[in-house]
């Protein structure tokens, strides 16, 4: 089955945005893994998941399925750098707004990569020279004697063929 990465970042960007939109709001479907969280979105023939466990340190994977058959897949690892615990809640919220305010093309593995700053935050997203499949995101904590690392998430995923 061939479906154009167009058309399923189009249905990941609208899924994404009512699931980060609504952290807290919607309730997971019950896990496979224990000790998970697990959300899905069915909209027709699309099914949107994303497994995750951890809030300071994480790891998780989503999947996007047509009719029935997964066609796109991205693992991800990231979280808070050791010794920026104490401000994991305002680093995540940051996130949260940069995520929701370019929902469209982060995460997405595409040609897209910038740094946008907001007050003391400054957010970046990279492609990786290891291929069009590998993305970094970093957050720093802007201060006088410069910027600081806090959180970095690693990206590893894309189309999924199958034989």
């Amino acid at each position: 089955m061939s479906v154009s990465l167009e058309v399923i970042h189009a249905f990941l960007s609208r899924a994404r945005s009512m699931m980060w939109a609504a952290v807290g709001e919607v309730s997971s479907v019950e896990p496979v893994v224990p000790g998970t969280k697990f959300y899905q979105l069915v909209e027709g023939d699309w099914c949107y998941t994303d497994q995750f466990a951890g809030y300071v340190r994480f790891s998780g994977i989503e999947f996007v399925s047509y009719r029935g058959e997964a066609v796109w897949s991205m693992s991800y690892y990231g979280g808070i750098l050791p010794g920026s615990e104490d401000i994991v809640d305002e680093v995540h919220a940051f996130l949260g707004r940069m995520l929701l305010q370019h929902v469209s093309d982060t995460r997405l593995f595409s040609k897209w990569a910038r740094g946008e700053a907001e007050g003391k935050w400054m957010y970046r997203y990279l492609l990786s020279e290891l291929g069009p499949a590998h993305a970094t995101e970093l957050i720093y904590l802007r201060q006088a004697e410069g910027s600081m690392p806090v959180y970095h998430c690693h990206f590893l995923g894309g189309l999924i063929v199958a034989g």
